[in-house]
């Protein structure tokens, strides 16, 4: 644009010369074109989603933004990205055997472990939800999870025996043998307990990667791992973010998915726990990775899927889980005491039935209508 229009100004050089008056008029018009066609042209670019991705926690992590004049590359927003989900794996995976949560697991019994402030804070609200969900929530049922072969460990080819299951939950299963220290950050294990993040992690990670975004000064996007979601703002226009519930089928694969139903997000996240993609059958038995933390086996009730809306989506993803575990009537009552938005899928012998509470209805499907 500079250039051509320094071109112009060249071509038109002689008339200036014998006519003085129209060196005025053309600076006028030149000015014009860079304060108004200019930004005009560069505005377009503000309307254009703007998409960053990746690998993270073993699934696949997405940001999609709209242009700010000030926020930077989309480069090095990823590389930003993706040295936050490296730290955070780095501090929570059970899948590194190096972790700052897998040393953890490794730590004798009753010998208070200080931990990173991100750790601490994770492990913390955990507990809390573990609380206030009567234990239907608990990131200690990790070596269930590798027992029935959901976890980093080796598949499970069989079926584990009551006794095997009986002596986990005596011996190493129980959120309140952690005992946290808030002044000192610290954890002590009171059992030879260890701990799985998996439900909550990425919902934390999720929040992070927010985090991230407004600090450049972005505010309208929309965050997603593995599936858990967070928006900002709106698209162009002042348009909603629109997300999809997938339908509980099961096996259906993630990149062929089927929607069950489209709701609107508005500054809020969203997460889902189902039994409909981490299962095995024996025998025509379904067995869903979701454990009962006070029986060690899978859930075994119609409910086949758990949506839950919140600011945080930390506390969305593992109010999802526990939710999978209590069950429909459990899980509605609880909504509607404590004001949450939840949307339920169950299973029945022939369809799925949708069942949600009223702040769902409220923040969700009136604004998709």
């Amino acid at each position: 644009m500079a250039k051509s229009a320094r071109a112009v100004l060249d071509s038109l050089l002689p008339s200036f010369k014998r006519f003085p008056s129209l060196r005025l008029a053309a600076i006028n018009a030149v000015l014009f074109l860079f304060i108004f066609l200019v930004p005009a042209a560069c505005s377009d670019r503000s309307q254009q989603v703007q998409k960053v991705a990746g690998d993270t926690m073993g699934t696949k992590y997405s940001i999609q933004y709209f242009f700010n004049y000030s926020s930077p590359d989309a480069r090095d927003i990823k590389k930003a990205a993706d040295i936050l989900l490296d730290d955070i794996e780095n501090k929570m995976s059970t899948y590194r055997s190096e972790s700052e949560l897998s040393r953890l697991n490794r730590a004798a019994i009753d010998k208070p472990i200080q931990l990173s402030s991100e750790l601490y804070l994770v492990i913390q609200r955990a507990q809390e939800i573990s609380v206030l969900s009567e234990g239907a929530f608990d990131v200690t049922v990790g070596p269930l999870v590798n027992l029935w072969g959901f976890g980093p460990d080796i598949q499970a080819q069989d079926l584990p025996s009551e006794q095997q299951i009986q002596q986990i939950l005596r011996e190493q299963v129980g959120y309140q043998y952690l005992s946290l220290d808030v002044a000192k950050s610290s954890i002590t294990k009171q059992k030879a307990t260890y701990i799985d993040l998996s439900a909550i992690a990425k919902g934390y990670a999720v929040d992070r990667l927010a985090e991230l975004m407004l600090s450049y000064g972005i505010n309208n996007f929309l965050v997603e791992i593995g599936g858990e979601l967070r928006a900002s703002g709106s698209k162009a226009k002042g348009q909603p973010w629109r997300v999809a519930i997938e339908k509980p089928v099961l096996g259906l694969s993630g990149e062929h998915n089927v929607l069950e139903q489209v709701i609107d997000l508005n500054n809020m996240s969203i997460a889902t726990s189902g039994d409909y993609r981490n299962f095995f059958k024996i025998d025509e038995q379904l067995y869903s990775h979701t454990l009962n933390p006070k029986t060690g086996k899978p859930v075994t009730h119609h409910l086949a899927s758990v949506s839950v809306l919140h600011p945080s989506a930390m506390q969305a993803d593992a109010l999802a889980t526990a939710f999978n575990v209590m069950g429909a009537d459990k899980t509605i009552a609880y909504a509607e005491q404590h004001q949450l938005a939840v949307f339920l899928v169950l299973r029945e012998v022939d369809k799925l039935e949708h069942r949600y509470s009223s702040r769902f209805n409220e923040l969700a499907l009136q604004s998709a209508r």
